[in-house]
């Protein structure tokens, strides 16, 4: 996946998904978004390591028009 097509699916994904809900991402479905009303966690499994958590983070509500400019400005 390009950077380019991953930084528009986190956008898309970040806009819509601001109710509880979760999104899988990638190919191998290995980036999940689970937002809720106080923003979303980003996680990240490893699937050669029985899909454990690699890392997470979470991003405010107020927070997500920040990124995703930030996401927007990478070209």
């Amino acid at each position: 996946m390009k950077r380019s097509e991953l930084k528009q699916l986190i956008k898309e994904e970040l806009e819509k998904t601001l109710d509880e809900t979760t999104v899988k991402l990638g190919s191998d479905k290995t980036f999940i978004l689970k937002s809720d009303k106080r923003g979303v966690q980003l996680t990240k499994v490893d699937p050669n390591n029985g899909f454990q958590v690699h890392s997470e983070m979470y991003i405010f509500k107020h927070e997500i028009p920040d990124v995703i400019n930030f996401l927007n400005s990478i070209k």
